[in-house]
């Protein structure tokens, strides 16, 4: 058995714009006529690493709030420190198709006629809440404060 030594695209073909090296495709499909057991280690799986989030800026009307510095703390805690979990991150491409029929024998054509990119809808998932609402209570002063009190529809 040979052993497989051009596995990995990197800058290359469908890779030149990722940073990071991925399999080559063209090895390790086990599902053909036959396995390949040489090339086996090209059939590795993709595992989910964890998400690390990072605060690059704070909004600015916490500048305009009183003690501004412990705002951004919290909030600097609250992305970097208590999720756990971060979810609705999405890279989905999604492919809208117009067909037309061909021929008699209701065979039909697809042509692609747009591609937009799904919504990401981002959820920070706390547990509970600590003792005395902390959480709860600097969200729903960020809203009231920083983007809309429901009774007046301003800013407080």
């Amino acid at each position: 058995m040979a052993r497989v030594t051009e596995a990995i695209l990197k800058g290359t073909s469908y890779a030149t714009d990722r940073q990071e090296a991925l399999l080559d495709l063209t090895y390790g499909g086990q599902f053909g006529f036959t396995t390949e057991l040489s090339e086996w280690i090209s059939s590795q799986a993709y595992v989910r690493h964890n998400l690390f989030a990072f605060l690059l800026e704070a909004p600015r009307f916490f500048q305009f709030m009183p003690d501004p510095g412990q705002w951004v703390s919290t909030l600097k805690a609250l992305v970097e420190l208590h999720p756990q979990s971060i979810d609705g991150l999405n890279s989905k491409l999604d492919v809208e198709f117009s067909e037309h029929p061909i021929g008699g024998a209701g065979e039909v054509m697809h042509e692609p006629t747009n591609v937009k990119r799904a919504q990401s809808n981002i959820t920070f998932n706390y547990g509970p809440d600590r003792y005395g609402m902390p959480i709860t209570t600097f969200i729903y002063n960020w809203i009231t404060y920083g983007i809309m009190d429901p009774e007046t529809k301003y800013a407080l």
